[in-house]
């Protein structure tokens, strides 16, 4: 004879779940639960959740038995009230379906409680079973970050910082390259090499970081002149994009 405990059939195993009960009300002639001890078998999502529902002593006779299905999470578990009948063996194995889907969400429960009935009193101590239902599908991949780097400004001598920022956080390492240019080219550029440091390097995001600065040093002569601008560009992104590719430095003259 199997153990009272073992799963019906093979399909069960690891996804059975021992379940509820009943106690001796102070009179009838029906015999009825108890106590009972119930340790519960998780499953995944479209898996079967087996409760075993067991009247303590057996009963002489089948005894209907009213329960009531819950669940917390959408896994397609029929909720809702219905009748299992004990036979005189002493117990019953009410198996619930649950559905599988593709989408990622939390972890969840299907629950049966033994309610109120004729002939039988719930157990105080096992007369509710959960079985803990985990979603097994992927969550969806992060959306890309973007990269964007802030304008700057200071006077002849001082230091201009840029701020690159992502956004959103990533799960994952980012990269850019970044160099600074005069704006325009020849007798067209605003300011020139010799007006600003020739910076140029790589940033480097780890997951979780959101904003890494680039300093660049503004030359102060002696020449009267306007304010002057140049760029700082960022270039060869990895595992982000960018949408603002470019900062402008502007150098307010002090002569």
């Amino acid at each position: 004879m199997p153990h009272p405990m073992s799963p019906a059939s093979p399909r069960w195993s690891g996804s059975r779940t021992p379940r509820s009960l009943l106690r001796r009300p102070p009179s009838t002639s029906r015999r009825t639960p108890r106590r009972a001890a119930f340790v519960p078998f998780p499953i995944t999502e479209g898996g079967d959740a087996a409760f075993t529902v067991t009247a303590d002593p057996a009963p002489t006779a089948p005894l209907t038995v009213e329960v009531t299905v819950s669940q917390s999470g959408a896994f397609g578990a029929a909720a809702g009230s219905r009748q299992v009948t004990i036979p005189t063996s002493g117990s019953v194995t009410h198996t619930l379906a649950t559905a599988h889907d593709s989408t990622d969400e939390a972890d969840g429960t299907v629950t049966v409680a033994v309610d109120d009935g004729s002939g039988y009193t719930v157990s105080a101590t096992a007369g509710t079973a959960t079985v803990a239902v985990a979603d097994d599908d992927d969550p969806p991949p992060n959306a890309t970050p973007s990269l964007s780097i802030s304008d700057a400004t200071a006077t002849e001598g001082g230091t201009l910082t840029f701020t690159v920022t992502l956004s959103p956080s990533s799960r994952r390492y980012v990269w850019v390259n970044y160099y600074a240019r005069p704006v325009g080219y020849g007798a067209e550029a605003s300011a020139i090499y010799g007006d600003f440091e020739r910076v140029y390097g790589s940033l480097t995001f780890k997951p979780g970081e959101t904003s890494k600065t680039i300093t660049v040093a503004a030359v102060d002569d002696s020449r009267p002149e306007g304010d002057e601008t140049f760029l700082v560009v960022l270039y060869s992104e990895v595992q982000a994009a960018v949408t603002d590719r470019q900062g402008v430095g502007t150098i307010t003259d002090n002569d």
